[in-house]
């Protein structure tokens, strides 16, 4: 009796009364295949690692959820091809999976970590030799199922936190505005914002540059120049706000988030949700948006968001991520700044092609250029401009060249130089081809911003208008707060009151320690004299 109820082992095997069990069915009878979490065998950690990453990038940005697919498509794909390709020259799948997650942790700037795992594959080999087993016997099995139960936690986490701090949501809103009908003469509207295109007396007094002959070849097409015109914020977004919405920031949010990354996802869903452009659907139009590469000021929420594809701001951004500057250095320095000069050669056709269109309706189409802004990227004949020296490994692309002095003003002034003939071809072209004579609006969203200690500069903003049948339109000091506001009032029956249209300043330098909201606030007349 006593031999039916020994235990002992043999090897692999329970030995039980006589007779053998095998210690997988052992394992069995005490936890049923239904209670077991089942650990993937195939070494999936190293994809679940870069989706983790690129989502934690994602989350501490200034995006919406619509830059997010395929940067993480193409960042995982290109993690299996790194993978795939060790494995075939390693010819083992496990070791291939581990060295290509020591690459991943250099890469993203992860030294320390990458340092940890090549210490723990040394001291396994070490091992390894010392009980005479060969590498082969190294548990490769058992460090593959570890990392990849350590990278799902990890991506569970990551998406739990995006989720509870309101990350993981899209610019396109939910609003529903049916588009009415418009008028049988209503013009199409052209809205071509030059991001960072200074004021005539600005470019004349601190660039040495005079924008007259320019100014006064675009009056000869029909083009009414605000003189005296300013932009209502010193950023993009903020501007882009107020101006959908026709209103000021602070009676939109009246109270911000704390975040800088809510305050920004909170100006993105309100430039979506624009009041003055559910106003101009209602009144039968099309809206169309041109986007530029910087995509917390693209209106995703259009009839047709016509993004050319090249590289968006967030994508360059993950690019210059942790090391990656140091190993692709020489890569980015050619094909960061080409994305940046394709998209606009293609939005500039892009224009075009939407004054042939015939059939549609009217259209209000909002084209965002990243130029004059920084970076530096025509000659004044159209050819490429070869940058800052400090890019990429001292300075993004968009960084801006106030401390570069003489280094930046001559090539600003040829980029506005080559800037305002493509403007002018370009805007001869849409008056051609447009069946009725359009409505355009060249303005820009705030000043160059090149010296900190110049405040009235930031808000020295372009503003120039063709407005048919009705010239004059926009008063010499007009500001982008009552920009869609007074088109409406003069192009459709729908009459809305004008906003108040002071001026607000936003240190800029503190943008990433303190948000974009909290510390706006109006200028002052103070403000003006210590500018």
């Amino acid at each position: 009796m006593v031999r039916d109820h020994w235990i002992m082992w043999r090897g692999s095997h329970f030995r039980i009364g006589g007779s053998g069990i095998s210690f997988a069915a052992a394992r069995r009878l005490v936890r049923p295949p239904i209670l077991r979490l089942a650990v993937p065998r195939l070494a999936i950690y190293p994809v679940l690692v870069t989706l983790a990453f690129a989502l934690n990038d994602y989350a501490a940005s200034n995006v919406s959820l619509e830059a997010l697919p395929r940067p993480l498509v193409v960042a995982a794909v290109a993690t299996i091809a790194v993978q795939l390709v060790l494995s075939a020259i390693l010819r083992d799948r496990d070791r291939a999976a581990y060295l290509t997650l020591m690459i991943q942790f250099a890469l993203f700037g992860l030294a320390v970590v990458s340092l940890i795992l090549a210490i723990w594959l040394l001291a396994a080999v070490v091992v390894a030799f010392r009980r005479r087993r060969g590498l082969r016997l190294i548990p490769w099995l058992r460090a593959t199922r570890v990392l990849n139960a350590v990278a799902i936690l990890m991506l569970v986490q990551v998406v739990a936190t995006s989720w509870l701090n309101g990350a993981l949501i899209f610019g396109r809103s939910t609003w529903s505005v049916p588009r009415g009908q418009a008028a049988s003469d209503a013009p199409d509207v052209y809205l071509i914002m030059l991001d960072g295109y200074p004021r005539a007396d600005t470019l004349a007094t601190s660039y040495d540059y005079d924008n007259q002959p320019w100014l006064s070849s675009m009056e000869r097409l029909g083009f009414s120049v605000a003189t005296r015109s300013h932009s209502n914020y010193d950023v993009t977004v903020l501007t882009l706000a107020s101006m959908f919405n026709g209103a000021q920031i602070p009676t939109l949010i009246p109270s911000p988030p704390d975040s800088r990354a809510a305050q920004f996802r909170a100006l993105t869903r309100i430039i979506n949700q624009g009041t003055d452009l559910q106003r101009f659907r209602h009144a039968g139009y099309e809206i169309v948006s041109v986007p530029s590469e910087y995509f917390e000021g693209t209106v995703v929420d259009a009839d047709r968001n016509l993004d050319t594809g090249e590289l968006s701001s967030f994508e360059m951004q993950l690019l210059q991520t942790g090391a990656m500057t140091t190993a692709f250095g020489d890569l980015e320095k050619t094909w960061l700044p080409n994305e940046h000069r394709q998209r606009i050669f293609r939005e500039f056709d892009t224009l075009l092609g939407l004054a042939s269109e015939r059939g549609r309706g009217p259209k209000i189409v909002f084209s965002h250029f990243l130029a004059p802004h920084m970076p530096i990227s025509f000659n004044a004949d159209g050819s490429a401009a070869k940058g800052l020296s400090c890019f990429p490994r001292r300075c993004n692309l968009f960084t801006y060249g106030d401390g570069y002095g003489s280094e930046v003003i001559g090539p600003l002034r040829d980029q506005i130089t080559w800037l305002n003939g493509k403007v002018e071809e370009t805007v001869r072209a849409i008056q051609d081809r447009s069946a009725t004579p359009p409505v355009i609006v060249i303005f820009s969203d705030h000043g160059t911003r090149f010296w900190s200690d110049n405040r009235p500069e930031m808000f020295h903003s372009l503003l120039l208008a063709a407005t048919p049948g009705h010239p004059g339109l926009f008063p010499d000091d007009a500001s982008p707060v009552n920009l869609l506001s007074r088109l409406l009032n003069a192009y459709t029956t729908i009459q809305v009151p004008l906003s108040s249209e002071e001026d607000y300043w936003l240190d800029t330098r503190e943008v990433e320690r303190k948000g974009l909201l909290g510390p706006l606030r109006a200028v002052t007349s103070e403000d003006q004299l210590e500018g």
